[in-house]
């Protein structure tokens, strides 16, 4: 069976990562620990990954608690409209504001709110004269709350990423890993200087439906909290409560298949906390890769029974100026996941137009749904286009173009 069309069902694999263990001194150990990784990569583009909870101020393990002590979705009920937030670094987005809304009624917004917090703040200074002046909220306000659990939430998952492309051995054109150490003082009226990464944690919080449905397949009896797409980055770091709710699709059998939510936090032997996510492999890096990663195509069912769902979600994206060409490049030279699946069109090696289609990255989300599984369709010369024109582009330049088109 080729790359191509190979299966993606479920169950998902769990690579468990214990760093006394795997960076001990059995080196066999680590090396069995990357190769599992790696081939969930290959075979299905997703994994749950199991770790040691980094040592931060703040442990995933007590998230709905802290989000309803930190107040994050006040008066849900009254939330329809759009981006608020503008107080702080935060930003909240209410339900006409998310990606799923193609136009200011509500009743063609998905059953979700978020906020978003990016993990360089240089852009949330803001520059008057001589004088600059950072948009953090004054200590003790409501907003201030929210805009110090969200960072420290931010700081938990890139520490936990981190780990995650150590354990795949990704090139640095995949992550900026190093810290933020921009500083307000360093910006200036133009606006200039870019951030130096666009990572970005979204919180999303699911409206319960009354909707019941044994069937997850049949859409007339069940209520979407994210449509259908691809995650356009390098790597996407989902944590998501017990409720569940999070599809993966095949599409060799056309097929969506359940994510099993976060089990109960337990210890390790050595009575350390353990913290439990699934990974993504986002478009940049599947096309990186010629494909071998497949980037896996998923939705959020909405919840059931009148409870809510909770999910953190971080969007890992590659340091600003890097082109798909040269993280193509980086890749071969690694010899990290082999041959790709390219064909050849007047001399040149390119996907076939089958896989193109289904890199959401390539389609203007804008407007119209996406079709990946139909026969033709008007999106699949302009992703031919697309790909040709990205490849040289910096990618922080498309990603801010993409969310852009998303979010109203």
């Amino acid at each position: 069976m080729s790359k191509s069309s190979r299966c993606t069902c479920g169950p998902y694999p769990t690579v468990d990562f214990q760093s006394q263990r795997d960076y001990g001194s059995e080196e066999g150990i680590y090396t069995e620990t990357q190769t599992k990784a790696k081939n969930a990569c290959v075979q299905f583009g997703c994994f749950h990954f199991k770790m040691e909870a980094p040592q931060t101020d703040m442990n995933l393990e007590f998230c709905n608690t802290q989000v309803t002590e930190a107040a994050l979705f006040p008066h849900v009920e009254n939330k329809n409209d759009g981006i608020h937030g503008s107080q702080g670094v935060s930003i909240y987005r209410g339900r006409n504001a998310e990606s799923g809304a193609t136009n200011s009624s509500s009743e063609s917004a998905e059953p979700k709110q978020s906020w978003e917090y990016h993990r360089c703040q240089f852009d949330t200074a803001r520059c008057d004269g001589n004088e600059c002046s950072s948009h953090f909220s004054s200590e003790g306000s409501p907003h201030s709350k929210v805009d110090n659990v969200l960072r420290r939430w931010t700081e938990t998952m890139h520490k936990i990423t981190t780990t995650i492309c150590n354990v795949l051995n990704l090139p640095d054109e995949f992550i900026a890993i190093d810290d933020c150490q921009c500083k307000h003082a360093d910006c200036d009226t133009t606006y200039s200087t870019p951030r130096c990464n666009s990572d970005l944690l979204r919180v999303f919080r699911y409206d319960p439906t009354t909707k019941i449905s044994n069937n997850n397949d049949d859409p007339e009896v069940m209520q979407l909290g994210s449509s259908p797409h691809t995650d356009w980055g390098s790597l996407t770091v989902v944590w998501q409560d017990s409720i569940g709710g999070l599809q993966v699709y095949c599409h060799l059998h056309k097929k969506w298949n359940c994510v099993d939510p976060a089990p109960p936090v337990t210890a390790y032997p050595n009575s350390v906390k353990n913290v439990n996510v699934f990974v993504h492999v986002g478009d940049f890096l599947s096309l990186a890769t010629k494909s071998i990663c497949p980037s896996p195509m998923h939705r959020v069912i909405s919840p059931s029974g009148g409870v809510e769902r909770y999910s953190l979600v971080y969007f890992v994206y590659p340091p600003p100026g890097m082109t798909l060409k040269t993280a193509e490049e980086a890749i071969v030279a690694s010899g990290s996941f082999g041959a790709g699946n390219e064909e050849e069109n007047d001399g040149e090696l390119i996907l076939p137009t089958k896989l193109l289609k289904r890199y959401f990255v390539l389609h203007d989300q804008s407007s119209a749904p996406v079709s990946v599984d139909g026969v033709s369709d008007p999106f699949t010369e302009s992703c031919i286009q697309t790909y040709a024109s990205m490849r040289n582009t910096a990618f922080d330049l498309v990603i801010k173009q993409k969310w852009d088109q998303v979010q109203r």
